[in-house]
């Protein structure tokens, strides 16, 4: 079992990701209706990516930490939010 890195990078370009409103304000309304955890197609339309990206990103340990539940991955809303907020630390940090 692959277990991620604590240390992550930004990206590959090492530039920060940016989040569309469309996918801002799918995520809000999954808040708002209570849903606590994304799946791999929630979590590649909120960072604007494929869902393959999503699948790589997890391969090799970057991006929001997912947890297993059966077959299938979930990315916990509150791990989605800690990721971006790294993803914005980060890139100040680098200004």
């Amino acid at each position: 079992m692959h277990k991620p890195s604590k240390a992550r990078t930004i990206s590959p370009s090492g530039g920060e990701v940016a989040l569309s409103p469309q996918a801002k304000s799918q995520v809000e309304m999954l808040i708002r209706e209570g849903r606590r955890y994304l799946d791999g197609e929630a979590l590649a339309a909120w960072y604007g990516v494929s869902r393959a990206t999503v699948a790589w990103w997890r391969h090799t340990g970057y991006g929001p930490l997912g947890v297993r539940c059966g077959r299938h991955v979930r990315y916990p809303i509150e791990n989605v939010i800690a990721f971006d907020e790294q993803l914005r630390a980060q890139a100040e940090a680098e200004r």
